[in-house]
């Protein structure tokens, strides 16, 4: 039983994750399991949830990025991305959605209202805008909702009202799927696309 779960994440031994918007609960069901625990106590909704190698859960609120530990007191939670305001100061989000966490701890946010996504290096408040409104990099962004980084160091954006998924990586930037921007239903095309994510033999789901 969920009340309005929005984000929900699955880990690679099969334990899964979602959120209880109405209850401010992340619960946990460990793989073939009936039953929840609380896995971390939030103030509203998760927009997106993340468990890196550590087993820190993160989540995306309003305008920022908490994050506490399945090691510890699921009470216990520090800011590592945002205010507590809405903005668009390198410190600052406005309805971040989707994030992701790579193996050395950094942060990227789907920093939706502010059409951009930001890089936290680990430990840092104050971030870098890899693309997106103020990137140096092309492709302006329209809400984006989703971001994924893959195993060769390549970054997938779900590009949610441009009906687009896009990828950059060091050296290449490009629409690989929805690439006329209108949306429809032709096998070529995307109508607001927002959760993305690879499956192991590394087909991607929109």
């Amino acid at each position: 039983w969920l009340n309005s779960p929005v984000g929900i994440f699955v880990s690679i031994t099969g334990d899964i994750y979602a959120d209880d918007g109405a209850s401010g609960q992340i619960y946990k069901w460990p793989l073939n399991a009936t039953t929840a625990t609380v896995a971390m106590y939030v103030n509203s909704s998760c927009y997106d949830i993340f468990v890196d190698i550590y087993e820190n859960i993160y989540c995306s609120l309003m305008h920022q990025v908490i994050k506490g530990s399945l090691k510890d007191n699921a009470s216990i939670t520090t800011i590592v991305a945002g205010s507590s305001t809405y903005g668009s100061a390198s410190n600052m989000l406005n309805n971040p959605r989707g994030i992701f966490v790579d193996i050395k701890f950094n942060l990227y946010v789907a920093d939706s209202d502010n059409d951009r996504i930001q890089f936290f290096q680990s430990g840092q408040l104050n971030a870098i805008t890899i693309l997106g409104n103020g990137s140096t990099k092309g492709f302006q962004l329209n809400n984006p909702t989703d971001i994924i980084l893959d195993a060769d160091g390549y970054l997938f954006v779900s590009d949610t009202k441009n009906n687009r998924i896009i990828r950059s990586g060091p050296n290449d930037l490009r629409c690989i799927v929805g690439c006329s921007k209108g949306s429809g239903p032709a096998l070529d095309q995307l109508d607001h696309p927002w959760s993305i994510g690879f499956a192991s033999d590394g087909n991607l789901f929109v």
